[in-house]
């Protein structure tokens, strides 16, 4: 399981945080007693939650919601990076991964279209895709 580390790993938008925990708004709300419109505010730009306030519920998100629905480790040897591969309550695959010290998520398709048998393929496809768009935004 990642672990996020103040001085090692860049903060996540609250919406990216959002995703990650596979709720919408109002049940993320619901769920972790944050109020609704505090969240909206949080993802409009309008204000911005306290940097402990995202770590902690990261924590959170990670411990209580990803026990159930990790799915596999994810690598590639063409670019040597690791990833996670999850499996949200929504039935739409996640993969996460470090690059530049900050942790990226990628929702990506649902489960239903991608065949048991060749779920390690996709996997480290979409691990190399999401890593090769990093590398074209920063050129």
């Amino acid at each position: 399981m990642y672990k996020v580390a103040c001085n090692k790993v860049e903060i996540m938008k609250m919406s990216e945080l959002r995703l990650l925990s596979g709720l919408s708004q109002h049940k993320f709300s619901k769920k972790y007693h944050v109020n609704f419109r505090t969240i909206q505010n949080w993802e409009q730009g309008i204000s911005e939650p306290q940097e402990y306030i995202i770590i902690c519920l990261y924590r959170i998100i990670s411990e209580l919601d990803f026990k159930e629905r990790f799915v596999q480790d994810v690598h590639s040897d063409t670019y040597n990076i690791s990833g996670k591969l999850f499996l949200l309550k929504n039935n739409h695959y996640m993969l996460t991964f470090f690059y530049n010290n900050r942790l990226e998520c990628r929702i990506l398709e649902d489960k239903k279209y991608i065949v048991d048998q060749f779920r390690d393929d996709f996997a480290w496809m979409s691990l190399e895709n999401a890593y090769e768009n990093l590398l074209l935004n920063e050129g």
